[in-house]
């Protein structure tokens, strides 16, 4: 790889956790102001809640491009390019005047931060390799579960002090500020760039040969069924805590501390075990918490308690069994590929975003309490088991990627 300034490998990782910062606060900063931006619109909850879905539909198409066009022409052009397109979908955001302005800005939005779902998985398999690269995803998810955590505060403190209009100026200044970054400094880590018309035809093949990879259409289902239940008890949180339990913007955004705290713990634990365990070991691991959060979950809801902590809590370990199996299912997934990692990594991400954002609009419908929702964390949970147990069926001569 040429480093330009002699860069190192860690800065270079840490400038696309930067790129993962912008991606995490676009997503979860505005959670806490969704009731007043309801309000402040004169939307209905479920209105209100498309938005959400809208952007992920962005997020995950435009995926689809940004993949091979790193792949061909190079990384950097795409950051820069996706950090500009999102700055001005942030802006068109905090001046929307109506629910169908909101949505096209935070479908711009989707376009543009999309490049950080192309680019995470591909540059660390640029500069790391094997059990470094395991490790460089653990790291990565560590970062996830702290970024959440400063987002969720910081948009409820926003939402206090000012309104929810700053949540988006405050993700375009931001977005700003790393787009100086990474143009003063990102070196291109694809050693593979090329000049000339992208082939069409090339690209759809190598599409279609990760498509049909059972090892990826397995561990692919692991991912979206956790960002499934971790979506949609996002989605419907916030309207439990503020509304039937009383809760403030502030207090709501705090509470992320605590699923923030899980991921993070499950992430760690992932990186130290990384040196004696597989992956499929870890992610096995990551499946037994899946189970216990959910069984606790439906134990408390049966008995008919509700509470702050009786929400709270079986969701951080949920969370604890997702910082196994994210950092492992990725790396699993962009090591099988290393001539076209920029191609994987886009459709692993387009099809997780889509996937999730479309299986918990739906399920939202359905989710009326607590109760609910742990029925369906139980379904999410054993479709991750299946899911997992494809990857590795051996008499399918699939498995996962030796060494990782």
């Amino acid at each position: 790889m040429t480093v330009q300034h002699q860069i190192t490998k860690g800065w270079v990782l840490f400038q696309v956790i930067l790129l993962i910062t912008l991606a995490q606060f676009n997503s979860d900063i505005f959670l806490p102001s969704m009731p007043a931006m309801m309000l402040s619109l004169q939307v209905s909850i479920v209105e209100i809640q498309r938005v959400v879905l809208y952007a992920m539909i962005a997020f995950g198409v435009s995926l689809l491009v940004w993949g091979p066009i790193s792949d061909y022409y190079g990384r950097r052009p795409v950051a820069i390019a996706g950090l500009v397109i999102f700055a001005l979908g942030s802006l068109f955001s905090a001046l929307a005047v109506n629910l169908h302005w909101l949505v096209a800005g935070r479908v711009l939005q989707g376009v543009g931060i999309s490049c950080t779902g192309a680019l995470s998985p591909v540059i660390p398999k640029d500069i790391f390799q094997d059990k470094a690269l395991l490790k460089a995803f653990s790291i990565i998810s560590m970062a996830m579960a702290i970024i959440p955590i400063g987002a969720q505060v910081l948009g409820g403190v926003l939402q206090s002090v000012f309104s929810w209009r700053a949540n988006f100026i405050t993700l375009m200044l931001y977005g700003a500020f790393i787009l100086s970054i990474l143009t003063m400094y990102l070196p291109e880590t694809n050693p593979n760039c090329r000049k000339g018309p992208m082939p069409l035809k090339r690209v759809l093949r190598q599409y279609w040969e990760v498509l049909t990879d059972r090892v990826f259409l397995g561990l692919l289902g692991c991912l979206i069924f956790v960002l499934t239940g971790e979506m949609l008890y996002t989605i419907v949180s916030p309207f439990w805590l503020q509304m039937d339990l009383g809760l403030s913007a502030f207090q709501n955004g705090l509470l992320s501390v605590f699923s923030g705290a899980g991921l993070f713990a499950g992430a760690w634990l992932s990186s130290r075990l990384a040196n004696t365990k597989t992956a499929s070991a870890l992610i096995l691991i990551g499946i037994l918490h899946l189970t216990l959060s959910t069984l606790l979950m439906w134990t408390v809801t049966s008995m008919g308690w509700y509470s702050v902590w009786t929400l709270v809590l079986p969701y951080m370990l949920f969370m604890v069994g997702a910082g196994f199996i994210y950092p492992n299912a990725i790396a699993s997934i962009i090591d099988r590929f290393p001539d076209n990692a920029g191609i994987a990594g886009a459709l692993m991400s387009a099809l997780q975003m889509a996937g999730a954002g479309m299986m918990s609009a739906a399920l939202r419908l359905w989710v009326f309490t607590p109760y609910h929702l742990a029925l369906f964390f139980g379904v999410l949970v054993i479709l991750v088991a299946l899911s997992f147990y494809v990857s590795t069926d051996k008499g399918n001569n699939a498995e996962l990627v030796p060494g990782l």
